[in-house]
């Protein structure tokens, strides 16, 4: 069986080539983060707090067709990943979106073009790189 990586590989970068550092830590994170997301009643929780801004368990329950248990569980998993967050009125509690860009990523990614400016352009910019970048992982 072929080895999927080869060390020697990266033994010789090019010339010139930056050197890109990756943080395990911030690895880490972003690995619970889309397992998380992996999920699509989360998905759809995440999309649904972007596009109303605010929204009480039961609209969220109305939304995705669970019972209000199980998208309480939901939303405690993503307050516990600090995605939405909770304001209490009275005996209601309302949830959104903790970090804005959270929404706009997920939508960018869906090709949600309900709030873009411009819809003729694409959600995200190819980046291109003359120079094969050395991974380093600390």
């Amino acid at each position: 069986m072929k080895p999927l990586l080869s060390l020697r590989r990266l033994a010789a970068p090019a010339v010139g080539a930056p050197q890109v550092v990756i943080d395990d830590a911030a690895v880490e994170h972003l690995t619970k983060t889309f397992k998380l997301l992996a999920d699509s009643f989360r998905l759809k929780i995440l999309l649904g707090l972007r596009r109303s801004g605010e929204m009480h368990v039961s609209a969220l329950c109305k939304l995705l067709g669970q019972s209000q248990p199980a998208v309480s569980h939901h939303l405690m998993l993503l307050k516990m990943a600090a995605l939405v967050q909770v304001r209490r009125a009275g005996r209601h509690n309302f949830y959104s979106l903790n970090e804005p860009h959270v929404g706009d990523l997920l939508a960018a990614l869906a090709g949600d073009d309900e709030e873009r400016s411009d819809a003729s352009e694409p959600a995200f910019e190819p980046v291109h790189s003359y120079a094969e970048p050395v991974l380093v992982v600390s």
